[in-house]
């Protein structure tokens, strides 16, 4: 009985979403979009390593991240819909491109300039980044074209300086309650439009929104578990007849 779910299943099942989602709204399913933009990338991306020489993977990853921007840039100077700069899969790339870039960075860290664009990624990416935020909410669609390329940086450089374990931030990502809710963010991301939705089909529309924003939450955290505990989780115990070599 979800709308939306059932007519446009197809092109949630061939991870088009994002695609459909540019001409038809697809609430409450519409968050559906970045796992195709994901599932793309997932699909191509090994064809691509694996058929390119190893001296043209940095400068097609650094392709990627001018795609991206290109593209951000483009549709921003169009005038092109907001959706457009938002969910269409080539202006994304640099989210994607600059996670590969890490990748590399680990297979190359013996190279110098790569230890130093390490460290200056952090601390360049984070001042540009709060400069678009302030500005966001003036000119969201020049935050969307320009400020998404800062916050992939920093988001590439948590990452990175958190899988080292070289940063003082490590010992707070490893608190035991953030743990578990990045072992269940899959079903957090996945379920909270739908915990919204049956809220507001059980209120009827009548709950005040802070209400409402409480009990989805919770809702939300309540399926989630649910989810890891019936469905995640078994899935993932099946890894062990698939032996990683």
């Amino acid at each position: 009985g979800v709308p939306n779910l059932r007519v446009h299943f197809f092109y949630h099942l061939a991870y088009l979403t994002n695609w459909r989602m540019l001409l038809h709204p697809m609430y409450p399913v519409g968050h559906f979009w970045s796992l195709g933009v994901e599932e793309q990338f997932y699909l191509l991306w090994p064809l691509f390593m694996l058929f390119l020489p190893r001296k043209a993977i940095l400068p097609f990853i650094g392709l990627c991240l001018g795609t991206a921007v290109f593209t951000r840039f483009s549709l921003w100077f169009g005038g092109a819909p907001q959706a457009w700069i938002y969910i269409a899969t080539p202006a994304n790339l640099d989210f994607l491109g600059l996670g590969a870039f890490v990748g590399w960075c680990w297979e190359h860290d013996r190279h110098e300039w790569v230890a130093r664009l390490r460290q200056l990624a952090l601390w360049v990416g984070l001042p540009c980044l709060l400069f678009f935020l302030c500005l966001a909410p003036v000119w969201p669609r020049f935050y969307l074209a320009f400020g998404g390329a800062f916050s992939a940086l920093v988001m590439a450089a948590v990452v990175d300086q958190a899988a080292r374990g070289t940063h003082p931030m490590v010992q707070w990502l490893a608190w035991p309650k953030l743990v578990w809710v990045g072992k269940i963010s899959y079903g957090l991301y996945i379920l909270h439009r739908f915990a919204q939705f049956i809220i507001r089909y059980i209120s009827m529309g009548e709950i005040p929104y802070p209400i409402l924003v409480v009990l989805a939450v919770l809702m939300t955290f309540i399926m989630a578990t649910i989810s890891w505990f019936c469905l995640e989780k078994p899935t993932q115990a099946l890894k062990r007849f698939l032996p990683y070599q």
